[in-house]
């Protein structure tokens, strides 16, 4: 019976280090596949990082090339606002030029429409004058006569009568 407990015990043991084995080998092959699905993840991380720094690389291209448009166009209408403003105002300067020659020309008009008025009106006063000092000395018919031919004509032709 010694011997049968013997035997046993060695078979215990024997079955159990074959236990252990198998435990250790199949332990070091999911030791090894852990390994294996960490690197891969690892060079799969690796990769997306690449492809993320690659996109994102190519998000600023695209960023700063619609920059570059915006302020391209901003530009364009800066220089195309320009223009038009600066033609505004040399259209406003010319019209402005066009207003003062014309108001020289009717100022330069209305002087001498006036400097002829007060020729006209020293003409009028020297010819009463000169029908005072005839209707002094002559009476009444010599007055009345003269005081009807002053008023026929003036120099431009007009009646006095206006």
């Amino acid at each position: 019976m010694e011997s049968d407990v013997e035997e046993l015990h060695e078979r215990a043991r024997r079955e159990s280090a074959e236990q252990m084995k198998a435990a250790g080998e199949r332990c070091d092959q999911l030791v090894k596949a852990a390994e294996e699905q960490q690197a891969e993840a690892g060079a799969k991380a690796k990769e997306l990082v690449s492809e993320a720094n690659s996109e994102a690389g190519k998000v600023r291209i695209a960023a700063v090339r619609k920059a570059e448009a915006l302020l391209k166009e901003a530009e364009q209408k800066k220089a195309e606002l320009v223009r038009e403003a600066e033609k505004v105002k040399a259209d406003a300067e010319r019209e402005a030029e066009r207003m003062i020659a014309e108001g020289k020309r009717e100022l330069d008009v209305l002087v001498r429409r006036r400097e002829d008025i007060q020729a006209e009106i020293s003409r009028v006063q020297d010819v009463l004058e000169a029908l005072e000092s005839f209707e002094a000395p002559g009476g009444k018919d010599g007055g009345v006569k003269a005081g009807a031919t002053a008023g026929i004509t003036r120099s431009s032709g007009k009646s006095s009568e206006s």
